[in-house]
């Protein structure tokens, strides 16, 4: 199951959209990062784990996973 999640900026600093998503028991966040390969810019999906399912962090819709990855994406 995907969930999407938003984050606005201020206007000087772009939107960051990111989605949690269930994989091998943990919850992951899927976002857009743009890298610098071969001296050009390239815009490549990445993903980052947030925490496992267990506690608190029972689903991809609680808060306490919400946080987290408002948390990861605000930096």
């Amino acid at each position: 199951m995907v969930h999407r999640i938003t984050l606005r900026g201020t206007a000087d600093q772009q939107r960051q959209t990111g989605y949690i998503c269930e994989a091998f028991g943990s919850f992951h966040v899927r976002y857009y990062a743009t890298e610098q390969r071969d001296g050009k810019l390239t815009r490549g999906q990445k993903s980052h784990k947030l925490c496992r399912k267990e506690g608190k962090y029972k689903s991809a819709t609680c808060l306490a996973v919400k946080n987290l990855c408002a948390d990861f994406l605000k930096d």
